[in-house]
């Protein structure tokens, strides 16, 4: 963890399996990292299944595999735009001011 840099050190907490439970709840987290057994493995799942809110991955390594890829770590973040509410037509959803940055949007060009 020490070749991380800092600012992702500081969204990284390294606990015991014992208190990872209480961490689930109290705190919103994007991934667990999980060291350890298949059985304290399974137990964290079933807790992590019953949060409300995002969905919560669980990366579990064997306590010899320091092989962490820092791939599994990362979160994905996607946004939809439903068009079936301009009536199908997307063309529609470009025509509007945008509310929230008051930023006119490009305007269809005419035909």
């Amino acid at each position: 963890m020490a070749q991380l840099p800092s600012d992702v050190q500081s969204q990284i907490s390294l606990l015991p399996t014992s208190l990872i439970e209480d961490a689930i709840d109290q705190n919103p987290l994007g991934v667990v990292l999980h060291h350890g057994g298949q059985d304290a493995a399974h137990r964290i799942c079933q807790h992590l299944a019953k949060q409300k809110g995002p969905i919560v991955g669980l990366v579990h390594l064997a306590k010899e595999n320091d092989n962490i890829p820092p791939t599994r770590l990362l979160l994905e973040r996607c946004t939809s735009t439903n068009t079936a509410a301009a009536g199908g037509n997307a063309a529609l959803l470009t025509t509007a001011e945008c509310p929230a940055s008051n930023v006119k949007q490009p305007q269809p060009k005419a035909s």
